[in-house]
């Protein structure tokens, strides 16, 4: 009986990512984001997601971090469990020479950053709870055109986000994120 109740809590023993960033990038190849980003994309290689999670896995505690890239459509998608994305120099230097980046942060503490940048130039990053306060707060928040007016709620947040910003056609990049055997590239960055 007590293990039966015992297992019924195994998820609390899982390993979970404690933060990760899903970034959009436009008008770059999956080399200049892997670049922008700090890695080396000769030292790059095809992997599925399942194969790039225990990979990232094998490495925990230490300072190892992989950059998963996807090229949809003409966005190039980059996924890691971590916080790069949410850096405002990395949005600037992705972004450079007439690209945009687009980048949602989340972590286990329920902290969330939006970020986009336009040609080098930073022009929004904003926690989208954070709003709701923005007009009390010192320095208020650098909200981009496309988020004006836009309400976020707890349930589906970076749905709601990726949909506010319209950065890709929802459903063909879940088709090709979708399922553990979606090949990519990872390229390590530390």
């Amino acid at each position: 009986m007590w293990d039966d109740l015992v297992a019924q809590y195994a998820w609390a023993d899982a390993d979970e990512p404690e933060a990760y960033t899903f970034s959009v990038i436009s008008g770059k190849t999956e080399d200049e984001v892997i670049g922008a980003f700090g890695g080396d994309p000769a030292a790059s290689r095809t992997m599925t997601f399942a194969e790039s999670v225990d990979e990232q896995a094998s490495h925990l505690y230490e300072d190892y971090e992989l950059l998963r890239v996807v090229t949809v459509d003409r966005h190039v998608i980059a996924i890691e469990w971590g916080f790069h994305g949410s850096i405002p120099e990395i949005a600037r230097r992705a972004s450079a020479g007439g690209g945009e980046f687009f980048s949602v942060y989340r972590n286990v503490n329920a902290r969330y950053q939006v970020l986009h940048a336009l040609d080098g130039r930073v022009d929004g990053m904003f926690d989208p709870f954070d709003l709701e306060d923005a007009a009390w707060m010192d320095p208020k928040p650098e909200v981009p055109v496309w988020a004006e007016g836009v309400t976020f709620h707890m349930g589906g947040l970076v749905r709601r986000i990726l949909r506010a910003h319209g950065t890709h056609d929802g459903r063909s990049c879940r088709s090709r994120l979708d399922g553990r055997l979606t090949p990519h590239r990872a390229a390590c960055f530390t």
